[in-house]
């Protein structure tokens, strides 16, 4: 039997008006990132000035800034709110198990922050041309800006469940992730941060700072989806009295 919440959300990010432009939208920012930034001298004249052109630099950064952004307003269903179900409804309406409702929700949650990577991977590939950096630095780049996309999308997630009950949550929660993620991690932990592990990609020579930022995003990832799943289980707990309607 299929898993409700991943047909829901093939309904939704493949036909909802809302998530057709939120993809157009990715694509398009990133293609006008790379031309915007696209150096206004050849490679020789870098060559002789000992410096690199920004365009991977900003192409990057506009990635992961853009993915994370997009990934979070996916989580906090704030696009298509109307034809998605919410988590009470799920957990309270419904006789569906938690895992089969974390299991829908965090495949989907993946699949679609993999697929707003993607949108933005022919940019960056095409910008590393002009920068002279080779396509490894750049692939493993993409595991980053992934990694903070599920980081985001999770806690969109969270927020929303917690936000059917407490508006300020909704409201104040996905700016405190944003907060922490892009500003705090510099002080506590800056390989969290994703913005300074993409920057290591133009001209890396050594892959290992760039996958040490990729793993702690996504090892906080883990620990995010624990928390979700763990959220949804207490939230059955308390209602299990009630009798769910099909």
């Amino acid at each position: 039997m299929p898993n409700p919440l991943l047909t829901e959300a093939v309904a939704v990010y493949l036909r909802r008006r809302g998530y057709v432009v939120l993809h157009a939208a990715v694509a398009l920012t990133m293609t006008l990132a790379a031309v915007a930034f696209w150096p206004p001298h050849g490679l020789l004249h870098y060559f002789r000035t000992e410096t690199q052109p920004l365009v991977l630099h900003a192409t990057l950064i506009v990635q992961v800034v853009l993915v994370t952004a997009a990934s979070l307003t996916a989580g906090l269903d704030t696009i298509a709110a109307d034809a998605i179900i919410r988590h009470s409804e799920w957990l309270e309406r419904t006789a569906l198990p938690v895992g089969v409702i974390v299991r829908g929700k965090l495949v989907a949650a993946v699949i679609h922050t993999a697929v707003l990577t993607l949108l933005g991977l022919p940019a960056t590939v095409v910008a590393a041309g002009p920068a002279g950096s080779g396509l490894a630095p750049v692939f493993v780049a993409q595991l980053v800006v992934f990694g903070a996309g599920t980081a985001a999308r999770t806690t969109g997630m969270i927020v929303s469940h917690y936000g059917e009950r407490n508006y300020v949550v909704r409201i104040t929660g996905g700016w405190v992730f944003l907060a922490l993620l892009f500003v705090a991690t510099i002080i506590v932990y800056p390989p969290l941060n994703p913005i300074a592990g993409v920057a290591l990609a133009p001209g890396a020579s050594d892959l290992d700072p760039i996958l040490e930022s990729a793993g702690s995003l996504l090892a906080a990832t883990l620990l995010l989806m624990i928390w979700y799943r763990v959220s949804l289980a207490r939230h059955r707990e308390r209602t299990q009295g009630e009798v769910p309607n099909a």
